[in-house]
């Protein structure tokens, strides 16, 4: 390679503006600030403490987010300008957007300037629905430890609205939920050991026959209160395994809160 072109491919090679690795993935910051509120939909709003405030926007590459105070003021500091989507959640409350006029409505955006500071953002939370009840077995006890589904009903489907495990008097309880309608659904737990299944006929002609006959280990048990060893038969392959079907709340449609 001659000297001339040597200097040359230096010469460009130095030239060339290098891009910082990390600056793709750095967060837009910028000097304005935006502040606000969170309060509840009572007749007089109280302060939201602990609620959980996120902003979004085109301007920000990742969301962020902040907790509310005792006082239920939040705050974002060093922002870019733009325009700005902010909401609000709070566990047993609905998700809510600032410019919301209803529970789930649609919220409107923030604009802010470059420099500028904007405190006057309020957001209102609505506290969701409770649907609670009790589960009973046909002869009237409580069943525990079952678990209980919530189905939002809605035009096209049926929605996941929440679960939770009856407790020891049978009951149970889904709260933070959108006004509306909704069908409640418990799957009943299988109890003891082995699988269920339905007998061939040959199988139960069997069975009776062994016990016409008396045959040994069948009609006899080891101890009083325990239960006889099963003859085999068949196959396991020749019986259907069964398992509960799950049951509903009264009512095709479900009910309204």
């Amino acid at each position: 390679m001659s000297p001339i072109l040597l200097s040359l491919l230096l010469t460009l090679t130095a030239g060339a503006p290098q891009q910082p690795r990390d600056a793709a993935g750095a967060a837009a910051t910028g000097t304005s600030r935006l502040s606000g509120v969170v309060v509840g939909d009572e007749p007089s709003p109280q302060p939201v403490r602990r609620a959980i405030v996120t902003i979004t926007g085109s301007a920000l590459r990742v969301s962020r987010s902040t907790i509310t105070d005792d006082s239920g003021r939040f705050a974002f500091d060093n922002l870019p300008a733009g325009c700005f989507n902010v909401t609000a959640a709070r566990k047993a409350y609905l998700t809510s957007a600032f410019g919301a006029a209803y529970p789930g409505g649609p919220g409107t955006r923030v604009s802010v300037a470059d420099a500028a500071h904007v405190n006057d953002v309020r957001i209102t939370l609505w506290k969701g629905a409770v649907l609670t009840g009790v589960i009973t077995d046909a002869s009237g006890t409580p069943v525990p430890s079952l678990a209980v589904s919530v189905f939002r009903s809605t035009s096209t489907r049926f929605e996941s609205a929440g679960v939770d495990v009856t407790d020891d008097r049978g009951s149970y309880r889904v709260y933070g939920l959108h006004p509306g309608e909704y069908i409640v659904a418990a799957v009943p737990r299988p109890t003891g050991g082995g699988d269920m299944g339905v007998r061939s006929e040959r199988e139960v002609d069997a069975l009776l026959a062994a016990l016409e006959r008396g045959r040994p280990g069948v009609m006899t048990a080891a101890r009083p209160g325990e239960m006889a060893p099963e003859p085999a038969f068949a196959s396991p392959a020749a019986s259907r395994t069964l398992s509960f079907a799950p049951f509903y709340c009264a009512g095709s449609g479900g009910h309204a809160i």
